[in-house]
């Protein structure tokens, strides 16, 4: 990524979308464009930018949750829907409903809940997510969620499930989570987390298709 510097954006641009008063992260050869927006706001960007500033903020990565969190409400689709897809051409997630009282991978940082996942019927991955995601958890989601090759499955396992639990076993994980980056997990039995409020799925699918979006070369 390009080196950012922070932007500080006019509190009544600000105001006005109900946006965190809070410097933002800006790409420092995109300043003179954005500064030349006025009150336009460029929200997908700006969460793109946010997702990577949360991977690299160490352990003060909560602080730019409650911008996240706005940015995506307002990128979101209008929706019902109990579950979605969200894909590109080399990955598929289906998000939906995710029991965390039965075998669960999660995806953790600093103890806290990112998302969590289940195998479908098909050994694909169901998908929940729990608070905003930075750039790192995506690109995690995005990798176990590889489209499986004809020949040599999901690599090398079977389908996207068995990947997933080959991951949680990784020195990788044991890595990111002293780096306070986010980490895999396995629990056969599930977990008790009375305090997760899932984000219903069109937040997570927004979340990840405006970051594959922005994120490729």
């Amino acid at each position: 990524m390009q080196k950012f510097i922070e932007f500080h954006f006019q509190p009544d641009v600000l105001g006005q979308f109900s946006l965190p008063p809070i410097g933002y992260p800006v790409p420092a050869d995109f300043v003179p464009q954005l500064a030349r927006c006025g009150s336009e706001v460029p929200f997908d960007l700006m969460l793109f930018w946010l997702q990577h500033k949360s991977a690299d903020a160490g352990d003060q990565w909560m602080e730019v949750e409650s911008a996240m969190h706005r940015l995506i409400q307002l990128l979101i689709p209008e929706s019902d829907r109990l579950s979605v897809v969200a894909e590109a051409e080399t990955w598929r997630l289906e998000i939906g409903s995710v029991f965390l009282d039965q075998q669960v991978v999660t995806i953790e940082r600093d103890g806290a809940l990112l998302a969590a996942l289940r195998p479908a019927e098909d050994g694909r991955l169901v998908a929940a997510s729990y608070r905003p995601l930075d750039a790192d958890s995506l690109l995690l989601l995005m990798r176990l969620a590889t489209r499986a090759h004809s020949r040599h499955g999901v690599a090398m396992c079977p389908n996207n499930w068995e990947y997933a639990l080959d991951s949680t076993v990784t020195a990788e994980n044991y890595f990111a989570q002293k780096r306070n980056e986010p980490y895999l997990s396995y629990f056969k039995f599930g977990i008790r987390d009375d305090e997760a409020d899932v984000a219903p799925p069109r937040c997570t699918a927004t979340q990840m298709e405006v970051f594959s979006r922005l994120n490729s070369p």
